[in-house]
């Protein structure tokens, strides 16, 4: 469509439908525009920080960069997330059993239900048998089991046992069986 006087002007190829249709005195769309683009005129892309239909939406707290920090039109972090959010749009904490950046780390092994924190990749719990901030360290000598909290059994040589299941390596004399029990 056309505006203005003697319909000199071209309405914005921005303006929604498939006319591109605008008002024939002051040029504002019909329908609005495209997302991505400050109505009435359509002509400027939305201020930075703002995207989408009629600018409305802000881009999320958690891209990064300066300036204007995720795409006019679809909300996508261009320059990435923060660690601990998912991309492209970085609303999201990173997906079970991954963090960091751009999600791309994976949790521990030995962590429980491979759950661990979106940002640190601490996990939040240990499976039996192993401690520390990424469960990456076997229970300490003489323990095993949940958070190593068990102490192996008096009954094993030395107090030597698994550091997950709490069965003895060997037994002291005159005691037999995998907990030295019998």
């Amino acid at each position: 469509g056309q505006f203005g006087p003697g319909c000199a002007n071209n309405c914005s190829a921005l303006c929604r439908g498939p006319q591109h249709a605008c008002d024939a005195r002051n040029g504002s769309c019909d329908l609005g525009c495209e997302p991505g683009f400050i109505p009435p005129l359509c002509v400027e892309e939305c201020p930075a920080g703002t995207f989408g239909q009629d600018c409305g939406q802000n881009c999320s707290v958690h891209c990064v960069g300066v300036g204007d920090p995720c795409s006019h039109v679809s909300g996508s972090c261009d320059q990435g997330c923060e660690p601990g959010y998912a991309p492209p749009l970085c609303v999201r904490e990173c997906p079970h059993m991954s963090y960091g950046d751009n999600c791309q780390e994976k949790c521990s092994a030995n962590c429980r239900n491979s759950s661990c924190h979106h940002v640190t990749g601490r996990c939040h719990r240990c499976h039996p048998g192993f401690r520390n901030y990424f469960c990456d360290l076997e229970c300490p000598i003489h323990t095993y089991g949940d958070e190593c909290q068990m102490t192996c059994d008096a009954n094993c040589l030395d107090l030597l046992c698994d550091h997950v299941t709490g069965m003895c390596d060997q037994c002291v004399a005159g005691k037999d069986g995998d907990f030295c029990q019998k």
